[in-house]
């Protein structure tokens, strides 16, 4: 019996199903990659909060600041550390870190038992002009379990001489870091007290990313300086965040995995 050849018709369909599948595939597999780095970065940023609260409450010689520690010392008396390093390359990675560092061949300073990555702890604190002095780190959000970039895997934080954490983010518009609800998303609460000593809890602004709640709420003084908050479209609102009977503070959102 001789075989029936397809028809264009029935190739056409065929392709335009297999295209389909693979385009739903791709989107499902995007989604869940998506929501695995926003579970990461999510984690880095409460986890550094965590460690650099406790780093400042346990500074004996001034509690409110973490000006004059070495950072890398403090950090490995609080975090569980992976084997990956000796005890002499602890606190002894690359030095000359920035954002043009090719990672993939720099050491860090730091490996946590996740795997996670810290480069630049060693480092004394940077003095800005525009927010003083502060420690600017570098994490590898997923154990170096891809290329290394910036931006991609690789993170920066500014951790100001209070303990503030603040998420750094690209200048060039890309959605990355603190500039993104994506990896962030944060709200500001706003509390007021009327005359008979009521609160009344409200919200300025709801799932917006995190360099943009922090200059609206008024987070840190040194961030409304042209350095961090020079590309935000609002500063601190004085309205609502400067008056003597009323409290603006940053509510970071958890994401999906981790509540």
């Amino acid at each position: 019996m001789r075989k029936r050849a397809f028809t264009l018709t029935e190739i056409i369909i065929a392709i335009i199903v297999m295209t389909v599948i693979a385009a739903v595939t791709l989107r499902i597999t995007k989604a869940h990659t998506d929501m695995i780095v926003s579970y990461l970065y999510y984690g880095t940023y409460d986890n550094l909060r965590t460690v650099v609260a406790q780093i400042v409450a346990n500074n004996t010689n001034n509690s409110t600041s973490l000006d004059g520690l070495g950072l890398c010392d403090e950090f490995k008396k609080l975090v569980n550390m992976s084997n990956t390093l000796t005890d002499t390359q602890v606190c002894h990675g690359t030095t000359s870190i920035s954002d043009s560092t090719d990672f993939a061949n720099a050491i860090p300073d730091i490996v946590l038992a996740n795997g996670m990555r810290i480069y630049n702890v060693q480092n004394v604190m940077t003095d800005n002009h525009y927010l003083g002095l502060y420690y600017r780190l570098y994490v590898d959000i997923n154990a170096g379990k891809n290329d290394s970039v910036l931006w991609e895997d690789i993170f920066p934080f500014i951790i100001l001489p209070n303990g503030h954490v603040i998420p750094e983010y690209p200048r060039d518009g890309t959605e990355a870091g603190g500039n993104s609800t994506h990896y962030l998303e944060t709200s500001v609460q706003y509390d007021s007290y009327d005359t008979n000593g009521n609160r009344h809890v409200s919200w300025l602004e709801k799932s917006i990313p995190f360099n943009r709640a922090a200059c609206l709420s008024g987070l840190d003084s040194n961030l409304n300086m042209d350095g961090y908050c020079r590309s935000i479209p609002v500063y601190q609102d004085t309205t609502h965040c400067t008056t003597s009977d009323a409290d603006c503070r940053i509510v970071v959102v958890k994401p999906l995995g981790s509540r």
